[in-house]
């Protein structure tokens, strides 16, 4: 069971809107020149002059709030996860040209960010190819645009998809794709399934790891 407890401050307790109004009153006392407020995060430096009310200086406060706001969200403009990203599971190099058994993403919120987005890019496209034995992949993603500061994508896959990594280079998946041509799983085979004259086969192996 989890138990939630919100706690309100004793009433001798400052509030931060009075404890800033302290700090603003202290910086007043001893500079002459600059006024400076911290506001809820928000640090708005201003001449003396300029703060002749107090409608004045609110409104000094609220409009240094709207341009952090602004550039925030300029700065965090951003592409769905889920619509950008891709999942192919092929056998050969025919697979990847013909873009066939693709698998839509989902929940990527445990991959990237938290509201599924992925923050820098414009265009973005990411497609992750997966051998259909070996489950050896190649990441490929391109975009028409990104930022300075946008999210380091290929990070994000290695710390919360692939722990064990990835390619990013074709030429070495093509091999992969070689490889698995004669790949079979660890274990014993203990079931298969298999329909239209053996086309379409489906094999359970068990592995014990003990």
């Amino acid at each position: 069971f989890f138990f939630l407890m919100i706690r309100r401050p004793p009433r001798s307790t400052q509030s931060r809107s009075s404890a800033a109004s302290d700090v603003y009153k202290r910086q007043v006392s001893t500079q002459s020149t600059w006024g400076i407020h911290f506001f809820r995060g928000f640090r708005t430096v201003v001449p003396m002059e300029h703060l002749n009310s107090a409608a004045e200086y609110a409104e000094l406060v609220h409009a240094a709030k709207r341009r952090k706001e602004e550039n925030e969200t300029k700065e965090r403009q951003g592409v769905d996860a889920n619509e950008c990203l891709s999942i192919y599971l092929v056998r050969d190099e025919a697979d990847m040209v013909a873009n066939t058994n693709r698998f839509p993403a989902g929940y990527t919120n445990q991959i990237f960010n938290e509201d599924e987005m992925i923050y820098g890019y414009e265009g973005l496209a990411i497609n992750l190819f997966v051998t259909s034995g070996s489950l050896e992949v190649l990441v490929d993603y391109n975009y028409t645009k990104k930022e300075e500061n946008a999210d380091d994508i290929e990070r994000m896959l290695t710390e919360n998809l692939f722990v064990d990594g990835f390619l990013t280079d074709r030429e070495q998946f093509k091999a992969a794709l070689q490889r698995n041509q004669s790949f079979f799983p660890f274990g014993k085979e203990v079931f298969r399934y298999s329909r239209e004259e053996g086309e379409y086969i489906v094999s359970l192996y068990y592995y014990s790891t003990s």
